[in-house]
Order: structure tokens, then sequence, then C-alpha cells
């Protein structure tokens, strides 16, 4: 997980871009000793803070040392916390899902009056749709997560050969199945798909310095129509959220990182051909269903099903309509949170804190403890962490 430190304090965790990845479920690690110290050289965030910018490491056989209190509370008092996790979207469900097993000493807060966060099912009148995201990509990681929580036999994997479609200029048009089909598809211009080739291979403008958006990305290196005919429409069905504010590298990490390796899209490709055949493959969980080709997943009640199943294994770990209002430091140690809750105002001690919040939301929360922090927030490009790559990457 690509997360920021907060300057001066090395136990609060803003999250910006997804988990690292691993074959197999694992512990995130929440202390700075496990990070490694990046000095940013970006123009936009000249702010210094420190120069921290941390990939959180992957720990398998860890066990937390056993807290000092029972992490139980009653009325508005609440014994220390190991970590508290501040946004129940599925970003914040999904790192505490993980951690828990090590640190079940934890809570998650949320500000609404429901988890998940844009995942929004609707069923009505013997319907059912999607208000938000619509779909996922059944990568290892986000079936892993759907098994460990008892929703193996809720899967429901779209057909890979079924045909895919873009209302354009008000008719339905195929998208391209394979690279044969890109010569001769109507979706986009002649004009339009020599831009997106000559930049595939790398004719087109450098990268800026600063982290850049879905749009910026797409746009900089394939043009305007990959971007508003293919992209936007996938963002909108997967992510449910603007491309103008996703990040490029929490989004769509895998494709930001062929240019970052590769020089651009096309040579990175064959780099990481070249990687993965010099390489062996982990061995692959049994749990887990093997998808035919490229398709897309949901659950049999919808996506709401994944943030539900969370939530019952957290329990009385998720609060939600709770508004957090400020952190403080605390005189012994950790971090003192307050929040606005239907029951009072409630204060919560905690060594730890991870933030899935969008950061202009942070920057004002954190501004207290550290005005560059708010800083280096405010001024961030990109305001959301994406959901789908999340999934993807969670372990």
């Amino acid at each position: 997980m690509t997360t920021t430190p907060v300057a001066n304090h090395p136990n609060i965790f803003t999250h910006r871009s997804p988990p690292s990845t691993s074959s197999s479920p694992a512990l995130l690690f929440l202390n700075r000793t496990n990070f490694i110290p990046y000095f940013s050289t970006s123009k936009r965030n000249s702010v210094n803070c420190n120069g921290w910018r941390t990939r959180c490491s992957v720990a398998k056989d860890y066990t937390a040392p056993p807290s000092e209190v029972d992490g139980g509370g009653s009325g508005n008092h609440f014994s220390e916390l190991d970590c508290v996790v501040v946004g129940g979207g599925i970003s914040g469900l999904c790192i505490a899902k993980v951690i828990s097993a090590n640190y079940p000493n934890l809570m998650v807060t949320e500000a609404r009056d429901r988890a998940g966060g844009n995942i929004t099912t609707v069923e009505r009148d013997g319907y059912l749709w999607e208000e938000g995201p619509n779909s996922f990509q059944p990568s290892d990681p986000m079936l892993t997560m759907a098994v460990d929580c008892g929703l193996k036999d809720d899967l429901v994997l779209g057909d890979p050969d079924a045909p895919r479609f873009v209302l354009w200029e008000g008719k339905l048009r195929p998208v391209p199945a394979k690279p044969t089909d890109l010569p001769f598809f109507d979706l986009m211009s002649i004009p339009g798909k020599l831009r997106a080739g000559f930049g595939a291979i790398g004719l087109r403008p450098s990268p800026p310095g600063y982290e850049e958006s879905v749009e910026q990305f797409v746009r900089r290196n394939l043009g305007d129509e990959v971007f508003e005919r293919l992209i936007e429409p996938f963002c909108s069905g997967v992510y449910a959220g603007d491309p103008s504010k996703l990040s490029m590298k929490a989004a769509f990490g895998k494709v930001w990182k062929l240019e970052e390796t590769g020089g651009s899209i096309i040579g990175g490709t064959f780099k990481a051909i070249k990687e993965r055949s010099s390489t062996s493959k982990p061995p692959r969980d049994p749990r887990l269903p093997t998808p035919k080709g490229q398709t897309v997943g949901s659950f049999r009640k919808g996506l709401r099903m994944l943030p539900d199943a969370i939530c019952a294994r957290l329990g009385s770990k998720v609060k939600l309509s709770w508004k957090l209002s400020s952190i403080t430091k605390s005189e012994k140690g950790g971090y003192r949170l307050t929040y606005e809750t239907p029951e009072g105002v409630v204060s919560l001690q905690s060594r730890s804190i991870v933030m899935t919040i969008p950061s202009y939301v942070a920057s004002n929360i954190l501004r207290p403890l550290s005005v560059c922090s708010h800083y280096c927030l405010l001024q961030s490009h990109c305001c959301y962490c994406s959901f789908g790559t999340l999934m993807q990457k969670l372990v």
C-alpha cells in the first residue's frame, strides 16, 4: 500500500494508492521501521514533509504484541486501540479485514449512516441494479477477499466471449475484443486510431513531474478519443469515479508501470512479457475459482454483498455516523481522535491511524498536527483512491 506518513507523526498514514500485491493474504505492517524512505522530486508536491513517501511491507508471520488494554468500552469511554481506520468505504473495510487477524483491537469509523462507500446496490420490485460501480475485475486478490468473506458461492462472472458495446452518437458500437479488431471497429476515427498507435509506441508528450490522473495519462499517451470513448465509460462502470480525479497509478497501476519501466506502453509491455517468462509464478490458492478469459464479476445480490460481508465479520468494530472532528497527539503516546456521534461527542485513544478518506478531507483534519502535511494533501492532484484497483491489489 502506498501511503504517506504525516510529518512528525509516524503512526498516521494517509491512504492514497492501493496496497501492494502478494499471492496470499498478509498483514499490512503499520510501523515506520517497515517503510522505505523516498524523497519526492515532484514539482507539484514541493512542500518538504520530511521527504517520506513509503510503500507498506508485507509480513505473513507477524503477531502484534498483546494490548495493554482489552479494547472494550461502554458509553462514551473506550480503551486504547491498536488502530483506527478512518473511512468505512471499501478501502477502509478491506484494510480492516486484512489487519484484524493480527490487530483485533481496532475500529473502523464512517461518517455516513452506511458502510461501503460508492458501492450502492438497489433491489426493488423484483429488479436489481447498481447506482455506483457495477462490476470488478476478478483478479486473484479480489477473489481471495470474496472467498475469505464467505462469498465464493455468490460470485457471478461474466461471459468473456460476450460482445461489449459503447453508446456513441446514438449508436451502440462494439468494443474491440482482440488486436485484429483494431483496424475495423467504428468506435474511433482513423486519426484517433493513429494517435493512439503512435502514442503507444512512445510518440507522445513526456510524463509531467507530478502524479497524473487517469484522464491526464490517457489523453497524453493515447489521445482524446481513447479516453472519451473507451476509458471514461470503463471508469464509470468499474470505478464509479471521476477519471479526472482518480490517480492513474492507483486505478491502472499495471498500465502506469508499463510507461514507467519501458518508456512507453508498448515498450513496457515487451519488457513485462520478458520478465514474466523468466520468473516462475507462485502456486495459486486452490480455493479460488478460475475465470475463463478476460471478464468482469459481481455477486448474486450485487456488489453490496462484499461490504456487508466484511461488516458482518468486523461486527461492532464498525461505527456508522461517526464524524471525525479532530486528531491530537496524546501526552502518553499515540493519538486521540474526537468524533461527533449520534450518542454525543466520543474520544478514542489509538496507537496508530489509517485514513482512507479523500485527501482534501484529510488535509483539514491533519492541519493542527502538521501544516506541511496539510498543504501536501491540499495540493494533491488526485483526490481519490479507486475501488477497483484497491481490491485487485489488496493482498
